[in-house]
């Protein structure tokens, strides 16, 4: 029940209650004093009867007896009856003559009983003779003027004591009800406006309560209430002030964590997550909700687990622990906090992936490096050592084996050559010449500074470069860029019915430049790849294909300085395999 309804339910009970003892006291007093003066004038009545009487003489006519009093009880509109000694009525004012004597005896009636020892009695109860409440009145009549020994009695309806109490009682009720109203609807009054300023003061503690802290109590609903106002908004501005310094620190303490690219994870005492970072989110992408977690619910890895416990319960550090997820590798620290009441341990996740890639990739270079080099030197060296040894063989074949062995010295110096240029690039040492040049002659002359590497090969070359394109670029760089793509694409295509084409798009600030070949393509998922340094197809290395891995990576650096993209197409859309390489260079003015 809401305090409203208390409130008027209680102001009611007090009104009741000071009506209800006062009334009551009030109609019974009342009904006393009415009973006092009814007795009364009955009393004067049984006088006037008894005096009436007292002058006729009635020994020798009882039945004018009856009569007589029948016609003094219409006269005084009350019930008059005379008893004999024995309670035998003789004469009735109600009672037809023929029903008196069928009446009982009245001997025992309260009246009469108190009549017999005090003269006069009086009595008020229902009469079942005449079916009414009545005030009985009696008097015990000694033997005089003609009068049998007896009782004469009058009775009274209490009918008329009723009516006037009811009517008392009716105009209090009245009242009664009408205070109540009159009281309730003051209370609502009163109530809704104290409630309403009552309500304001609940909605700014609710507020307060989930964390608007910001909100204050202006005014109070009552005097009484004032300290609790006061409190209220020392308490708020207490906790705005703590909240703003925590949500500070928070803020900055996030800023620091999510600043590192290691992934930075807290665990308390059990192991259960408290706090993370963003990097370890993204190490951990497929759970929305790390905290309350063990790690071994977020990574199936049992020796990060038990390595977490093993900090944990022995207190010491872990470090320079290893661990893949998915295809990333990690250097794993455990840091155990030994003051925190809380925390239990720090863990840093360190993506060791790409140094790994690197050390990798700088492995197959070597290796492949090592190769590329080793052919030719170890071709180099056989011609070399057999012009030597044979004067003959040198004088029939010399200049053939001269020619093989320029041919294997230029691979070598090709192979330096990337390298260097890799260098130069990556250290910005590289210098570049921009000026008007025509793409359709730098992709003729590509194609014929590469095309003895064709070999046996069946390859058609087609070049669909508008001749009339112009761009202004750096030349150097954007022959060697053809030439690399163009070489890759002669490893790659079938020995027979190949093709290689040179083809672009125009578009309004930029052209888009692509080598095009029918052979079998680049997987997808090392699309991505192709571009990064000593990186080659996993697929092409198993089958023999081999390069230093340099070429395309030195392509991305010069496109990237002369402020284009490059990226792969494969497979082409319209076969189903082969490759293009694209990349874009921008349309300068001058």
């Amino acid at each position: 029940m809401s305090l409203k309804l208390k409130t008027i339910f209680l102001f009611w009970s007090v009104i009741l209650i000071t009506l209800f003892l006062p009334s009551t006291y009030f109609l019974d007093l009342l009904q006393k004093e009415i009973q006092r003066d009814v007795i009364y004038n009955v009393k004067k009545e049984i006088n006037s009867v008894q005096f009436i009487l007292e002058k006729c003489n009635f020994k020798k006519d009882k039945e004018f007896f009856d009569t007589f009093i029948k016609k003094i009880g219409k006269v005084i509109q009350d019930r008059i009856t005379y008893i004999t000694e024995d309670g035998i009525v003789i004469a009735d004012s109600e009672v037809d003559k023929k029903r008196i004597k069928q009446l009982d005896n009245h001997a025992s009636r309260p009246e009469i009983v108190q009549a017999r020892t005090k003269k006069e009695g009086m009595s008020i109860r229902f009469s079942g003779t005449i079916h009414k409440k009545l005030i009985y009145y009696a008097r015990k009549i000694n033997s005089s003027h003609g009068l049998p020994k007896g009782y004469l009695r009058i009775a009274r309806p209490y009918s008329t004591v009723a009516v006037v109490l009811g009517r008392i009682k009716k105009n209090i009720w009245g009242i009664t009800i009408a205070s109540l109203l009159l009281s309730g609807l003051l209370v609502y009054i009163f109530g809704a406006s104290f409630f309403k300023r009552l309500n304001r003061f609940v909605t700014v503690a609710k507020a307060i309560g989930q964390g608007d802290f910001s909100r204050r109590i202006y005014n109070s609903p009552a005097k009484e209430f004032e300290p609790l106002v006061e409190a209220v908004n020392e308490m708020a501005n207490n906790i705005e002030q703590y909240v703003a310094t925590i949500s500070k620190q928070k803020i900055e303490v996030e800023a620091i964590l999510n600043g590192i690219d290691a992934g930075v994870v807290a665990l308390d005492k059990q192991g259960k997550v408290v706090q993370y970072n963003k990097a370890f989110e993204k190490i951990f992408p497929n759970m929305k909700n790390y905290v309350g977690k063990s790690l071994l619910e977020i990574t199936i890895d049992t020796n990060l687990h038990q390595s977490c416990q093993k900090a944990l319960q022995q207190q010491i550090n872990i470090k320079n622990l290893e661990i893949r997820i998915d295809k990333e590798f990690y250097n794993v620290n455990i840091i155990v906090i030994k003051k925190a009441t809380d925390l239990g341990a720090i863990v840093v996740f360190h993506n060791i992936s790409e140094l790994k890639r690197v050390e990798s990739m700088r492995k197959d270079f070597i290796a492949n490096a090592s190769h590329e080099l080793r052919t030719p030197l170890t071709s180099i060296r056989g011609y070399t050592e057999t012009l030597l040894d044979s004067d003959k063989i040198f004088k029939e074949k010399g200049k053939e084996m001269l020619r093989v062995i320029l041919r294997n010295a230029e691979q070598m110096n090709y192979l330096l050559d990337d390298i260097l240029k890799l260098s130069r690039i990556e250290s910005g040492k590289e210098e570049f010449i921009f000026e008007n040049i025509n793409i359709y002659k730098i992709v003729e002359k590509s194609w014929e500074s590469v095309k003895h590497l064709i070999k046996q090969k069946d390859i058609k070359f087609v070049n669909m470069i508008d001749k009339e394109i112009e761009l202004i670029s750096d030349r150097e760089s954007l022959l060697h860029v053809f030439q690399n793509l163009i070489h890759n694409s002669i490893k790659f295509v079938p020995d027979k019915n190949a093709q290689i084409k040179a083809i672009f798009k125009q578009y309004k600030h930029e052209i888009w430049l692509g080598i095009w070949d029918n052979g079998p393509g680049i997987p997808h998922e090392e699309q991505d790849r192709i571009f990064e340094r000593f990186y080659q197809v996993k697929k092409y290395v198993a089958k023999g294909i081999k390069g230093t891995g340099l070429g395309l990576s030195i392509c991305r650096h010069l496109v990237h300085n002369l402020g284009g993209r490059i990226w792969v197409e494969s497979p082409i859309k319209e076969l189903g395999y082969g490759c293009i390489v694209w990349f874009s260079l921008p349309k300068r003015n001058n």
